[in-house]
């Protein structure tokens, strides 16, 4: 999915859509879960040569694993996602490209500060932070943002995540006072 801000007009509310779909690296994930069920699956063949009357258990196992190895598949595919929609910024993750659910979200308006990561390692990383929060596939890229933002019950969270000028502007619409990353 391409990152891109689409403006709407829905009953005359005007929404800032911004659609992210950033691919974590995955593949220690893949292969962990890969080596994990060759290991497992290695060891009950070699229990089920050494033990022939256990091998109708043996086999019962190894379908277990194989079933436990299909199901933690989709949790080595994960995207994420972000919608900023009436001052409001969700992110959401997608495990395997099916299952969606909303992790994050808060009102732009108690944004604090949102810079470009890369311009203001120090002032982003200074932040005291009670809990942070990594949306992004690297700290390297040019357009990884980090927004400082204060909840209603007080804590203090840091955030980091992808935007393109497009999503900086819907950004810089809905909470001027805090965006302060420099116009390419």
């Amino acid at each position: 999915m391409a990152f891109d801000v689409q403006e709407t007009g829905f009953g005359g509310v005007t929404e800032y859509l911004a659609p992210l779909s950033e691919k974590r690296l995955v593949l220690p994930r893949q292969l962990a879960v890969i080596g994990g069920g060759v290991l497992a699956f290695g060891a009950l063949v070699t229990a089920a040569l050494f033990f022939p009357a256990l091998t109708p258990l043996f086999l019962l196992l190894a379908v277990g694993f194989v079933f436990l190895l299909w199901f933690l598949w989709r949790y080595t595919q994960i995207e994420y996602e972000y919608v900023i929609a009436q001052g409001e910024m969700t992110f959401s993750v997608i495990y395997g490209k099916k299952s969606r659910r909303d992790v994050f979200s808060f009102p732009v308006k108690q944004a604090e500060r949102i810079v470009s990561y890369q311009a203001e390692k120090d002032a982003c990383d200074a932040f005291p932070a009670d809990e942070t929060r990594f949306y992004a596939s690297s700290f390297s890229d040019a357009d990884t943002l980090c927004a400082l933002v204060t909840l209603e019950d007080g804590r203090k969270v840091r955030l980091f995540f992808r935007g393109t000028e497009r999503a900086v502007s819907a950004l810089r619409r809905a909470n001027p006072g805090a965006v302060r990353v420099k116009k390419a």
